[in-house]
C-alpha cells in the first residue's frame, strides 16, 4: 500500500483542486502553501507531540513545501499548488500519527504505573537479557569487556567493558533478590584456569560496586559450551551471566 500512495497522490490531488485559469491556480497555490504553513507551525508548536512525529514523513512534507515556494516563485503555480497540497496531506498525517503515539504512550505510562516490575523490566531490556527457561542469561565477548592490543587481549577491564558491566549491576539493584553466576568461557584450551580467572575480575568489579558476594557464583567452563554466531555454533571466548530468582 505505501509504493500504491506516492503513484496515486497526483490524482487525488486533481480531484481536490481543480483546473483554474492562471489567476486562481495563483491563488490555490497561495492558499495551499499558507495553509501548509500554519499546520506546520500549530504542529511544532505543541511539544508533546515532538517526540512522536514520523521524521521520514515529515521531512516529505518540508521538501514538498520548499517546492511549492519554489514554484511559485517561478511563476508555475500548478507545481506550487500540487507540492503545497502535498505539504498539507503529509503535515496532517504526521500530526495524526504523532497524536496516535503520544496516546499509546500515555496509555504505556498508566500501564507502567500499576505494574510492579515495569522498572525491573527496563533494566532487563537495557542489559541485553533474554528470558530462556526460570533465568535470565546474557553474554558479553573478551573484546568488548578487556583491555586487548594488537589482537592480545589482556584480563584487566576497558571503559566500554565497565560500562557493559554496569547495565549487569542495574539488574542485580534493580532485583534485589535475585542471584548472578558469572560464567567464563574459552575457545581453546583452558590455560592456567584462566576462564574461572577472568570470571573473577568481573565479580571482583561488582563487589567493588556494593554488590555482595553472597549473590555472586563464579565458573570457569574452559571450551566445554559453544554459542550461536551468525556463522553456526562456535566456541568463542567470553563471559556469560545468568540471572536466577526474578519471579
Amino acid at each position: 500500500m505505501k509504493r500504491i500512495i506516492p503513484y496515486l497522490l497526483p490524482f487525488i490531488l486533481l480531484l481536490v483542486h481543480p483546473a483554474y485559469p492562471d489567476s486562481k491556480e495563483m491563488e490555490a497555490a497561495k492558499e495551499a502553501i499558507s495553509d501548509a504553513e500554519m499546520l506546520d507551525k500549530d504542529l511544532n508548536a505543541k511539544k508533546d507531540l515532538r517526540p512522536f512525529i514520523p521524521v521520514e514523513l515529515y521531512s516529505q512534507s518540508q521538501a514538498d513545501l520548499a517546492s511549492a515556494k519554489i514554484y511559485i516563485n517561478d511563476g508555475r503555480y500548478a507545481g506550487a499548488r500540487y507540492y503545497g497540497t502535498a505539504a498539507v496531506i503529509r503535515i496532517k498525517t504526521a500530526a495524526l500519527l504523532a497524536r496516535a503515539g503520544l496516546a499509546r504512550d500515555q496509555k504505556e505510562k498508566i500501564v507502567s504505573k500499576h505494574t510492579r516490575a515495569a522498572p525491573d523490566t527496563n533494566a532487563l531490556i537495557d542489559g541485553n537479557f533474554l528470558k530462556k527457561g526460570d533465568v535470565y542469561r546474557t553474554t558479553i565477548f573478551d573484546h568488548q569487556l578487556f583491555v586487548s592490543k594488537k589482537g592480545h587481549i589482556f584480563y584487566r577491564l576497558a571503559a566500554s567493558g565497565k560500562k557493559r558491566l554496569e547495565k549487569v549491576i542495574g539488574v542485580l539493584r534493580a532485583y534485589p533478590g535475585c542471584t548472578l553466576k558469572i560464567v567464563g568461557h574459552a575457545r581453546a584450551y583452558d590455560y592456567n584456569n584462566y576462564t574461572k580467572r577472568k570470571a573473577e575480575v568481573v565479580a571482583k568489579y561488582m563487589y567493588n560496586n556494593e554488590i555482595s558476594a553472597d549473590r555472586i557464583d563464579i565458573v570457569g567452563m574452559g571450551d566445554m559450551e559453544v554459542t550461536g554466531t551468525y556463522h553456526g555454533y562456535r566456541k568463542i571466548d567470553r563471559v556469560e551471566f545468568i540471572v536466577s530468582g526474578i519471579k
